[in-house]
């Protein structure tokens, strides 16, 4: 349980110490799981790295659509994506933030740095993220690179994308974390 693991973490570090992110359904969990920290009144870890966040899992989203076929790692929704959201949403409303984050309150939360690929089926995703950090005043610092499909920044290491992606968390790493 994600609530567990960083109310033991924030024992022990600050929460400005701490960073939290995710790819794809990572991304996803990262956010519900601030929303849940919010709720809770915990304190909000310094940082978020959201990797192509998979934020909606009611398949909403042009490029779910636009990019089927195209993106190398997810290649279509339905199959196994569908499945996926089938079995993680359950009975459960999909539209609920801590299933689908993209419907949750982001005032207050943590800048963030938010990434995905052209190629990236959950790219729509992705940027109404983005979005949804603008609208609530929160910084947040999209990249998106040429020809990157779902996850390949994470997957493919050692590419020029992959290694300018993990150069610019690390900048905004530095920049959020006190030492």
């Amino acid at each position: 349980d994600a609530v567990r693991v960083y109310q033991e973490l924030l024992k022990t570090h600050p929460a400005a110490n701490i960073a939290v992110g995710g790819t794809s359904a990572g991304g996803g969990l990262t956010l519900a799981a601030v929303q849940r920290f919010k709720a809770l009144g915990l304190d909000l870890p310094t940082a978020l790295f959201l990797g192509s966040p998979w934020a909606d899992l009611g398949k909403r989203g042009d490029t779910l659509f636009t990019l089927e076929g195209i993106d190398r790692t997810l290649v279509s929704y339905d199959g196994h994506l569908y499945r996926l959201a089938k079995s993680y949403v359950g009975e459960n409303d999909v539209n609920d933030p801590l299933i689908s984050p993209i419907y949750g309150d982001f005032a207050g939360f943590p800048p963030a740095q938010i990434v995905a690929g052209t190629r990236d089926m959950f790219l729509s995703d992705t940027c109404r993220v983005h979005r949804k950090f603008k609208l609530a005043g929160v910084e947040a610092e999209l990249n998106v690179y040429e020809g990157i499909s779902h996850g390949e920044l994470v997957n493919l290491a050692r590419t020029d994308e992959s290694e300018q992606a993990y150069r610019e968390l690390g900048t905004f790493l530095m920049k959020h974390i006190t030492t």
